[in-house]
């Protein structure tokens, strides 16, 4: 019969090779969440609904050409919620009060489904605080990912008569 050798270490030595083992194994099951968090997810935006009417009376960020305004909550449309409820964002374009002086966005970002912040000073891009994408805040175009597409934008139409911005799906 073949005797196995015993191995013989000392206490110090026996815990520290114990836990470099269970290191190796706990850095391991790390790595492996860290890289699953990086893979490309993509969330899309679903569009349904009627026109929304928004009257933007008051809100001040509209006044100036190039910054955002993120509209928070849900427009409600004849019991339904536009952009799936989801938040909206909104860029002024033009100085002048014309139907086409705004940009109307999702304020979903496709990547992970995260809601970006608009630009809050004229040339600021539009921002995903998660994973940093960043899109352009004339039209909603992907200027650098992890997502893969740009905004989702909206058809708009500015009555400067009543202060009403029609909001289209």
């Amino acid at each position: 019969m073949t005797q196995l050798p015993v191995l013989d270490l000392d206490r110090r030595e026996f815990i520290s090779q114990s836990l470099k083992g269970l290191g190796i194994v706990v850095c391991g099951s790390a790595l492996a969440g860290v890289m699953a968090s990086c893979e490309i997810q993509t969330t899309k935006v679903v569009v349904t609904g009627d026109p929304a009417n928004f009257n933007i009376t008051g809100i001040t960020a509209l006044e100036t050409v190039g910054i955002g305004y993120l509209r928070e909550g849900q427009l409600d449309i004849n019991g339904g919620k536009f952009n799936g409820g989801k938040e909206l964002v909104i860029i002024r374009l033009k100085p002048e009060d014309v139907i086409d002086s705004f940009l109307v966005l999702s304020a979903i970002c496709n990547h992970e489904g995260r809601v970006v912040f608009p630009p809050e000073n004229p040339g600021e891009d539009i921002i995903c605080p998660f994973h940093s994408s960043v899109f352009s805040p004339t039209d909603g175009s992907l200027k650098e990912g992890p997502a893969t597409a740009g905004l989702l934008k909206f058809k708009s139409s500015y009555d400067p008569t009543t202060k009403i911005l029609t909001i289209t799906p």
